[in-house]
C-alpha cells in the first residue's frame, strides 16, 4: 500500500489480500463437522417401507361436503319415456379395509339405496344439449348416472368430487387386489394335478 496526500491507495495484491474469502471457513472446516449420512437401518428410513392401509379420499378435495346431497336424476316414465326426479345421491366414506367407494341414489335421505355404481373403473362426463350446461353423467362399461345440478357451479363442485373418489377408488382397487387374502382351500396347480392323479389311481 502506498500513502498519497493523506490517502492509502491499495494495489491489486493488497486487494487480493485483504478481501475475506466468504467460502475460506468453509474449506477449512474439519471433515467431522459435515452431517453424517442417515443410516439406513434406522427406523426413520425403514418406515417408508412399511405395509400401509388402502388409500383414502381427502375430504379437504371434497367440494360438495361428505359428497352427498341432492340432484335431478333420469328416469324412465311411462307417457314421456324420461323424465327428471330430485333423487339424494351419496357416496359412503366411511369403509373397511376391504370395501371401495360406489355411489349410490335414495328416492329420499334416509331411504335404502335404490341402485349402487361402482366408482372403481368410472368416468364422469358433462352433458351437452338445450339443458346441458347443469348435467353430468357418472358411468362405466354397464351402467350410469344421468344427474342434473341447480346450476353450472354445483354440477362442477360434484364433478371435481366425484372424479377426486373415483382416482381414490381405482388405487384402492389395487390396493385390495394385491392384498387380498388367499382362500384356505387354494392351492399350488402342481399340489392340485398330484391330488387329482392320487385320486384316480386305483
Amino acid at each position: 500500500a502506498a500513502r498519497t496526500g493523506g490517502r492509502i491507495l491499495y494495489n491489486d495484491t493488497t486487494r487480493r489480500m485483504g478481501r475475506r474469502d466468504p467460502l475460506a471457513a468453509n474449506r477449512a472446516a474439519p471433515a467431522s463437522r459435515a452431517a453424517p449420512k442417515a443410516d439406513k437401518s434406522s427406523p426413520a428410513s425403514s418406515r417408508a417401507g412399511s405395509p400401509r392401509g388402502p388409500p383414502a379420499v381427502d375430504p379437504a378435495k371434497l367440494k360438495i361436503e361428505n359428497c352427498r346431497g341432492p340432484l335431478k336424476k333420469t328416469s324412465k316414465s311411462r307417457l314421456s319415456g324420461r323424465a327428471w326426479k330430485k333423487r339424494w345421491l351419496r357416496v359412503r366414506l366411511d369403509l373397511k379395509d376391504n370395501e371401495n367407494y360406489a355411489l349410490t341414489y335414495h328416492k329420499k335421505e334416509h331411504d335404502d339405496a335404490r341402485m349402487t355404481l361402482a366408482l372403481a373403473g368410472c368416468a364422469v362426463r358433462e352433458l351437452e344439449g338445450a339443458d346441458g350446461w347443469r348435467d353430468f353423467r357418472v358411468f362405466d362399461a354397464h351402467e350410469a348416472f344421468e344427474l342434473r345440478a341447480s346450476s353450472t357451479e354445483e354440477r362442477r363442485a360434484w364433478i371435481d368430487s366425484l372424479r377426486h373418489v373415483i382416482t381414490v377408488a381405482d388405487a384402492r382397487a389395487r390396493w385390495i387386489e394385491a392384498n387380498a387374502s388367499p382362500r384356505p382351500d387354494a392351492s399350488p396347480p402342481a399340489a392340485r394335478a398330484a391330488e387329482d392323479s392320487d385320486r384316480a389311481a386305483p
